[in-house]
């Protein structure tokens, strides 16, 4: 499995973001969302490393 044909024409969004240290190691992948005052902030977390990405609407 796997993306063996990769296309970056293809991509739909890529975005770069600062990558942050966790206070505590995630055992698992997280994505989880936080209310922000127009919109919403989806913070990706796994092991020491986390980003948070804003997202307005």
């Amino acid at each position: 499995w796997g993306a063996f044909k990769y296309d970056a024409k293809k991509d739909v969004l890529r975005v770069s973001v600062p990558v942050q240290k966790t206070t505590e190691p995630m055992d698992m992948f997280s994505i989880a969302f936080a209310k922000a005052t127009a919109g919403a902030d989806m913070m990706i977390a796994w092991d020491e490393a986390y980003v948070s990405l804003p997202l307005r609407f």
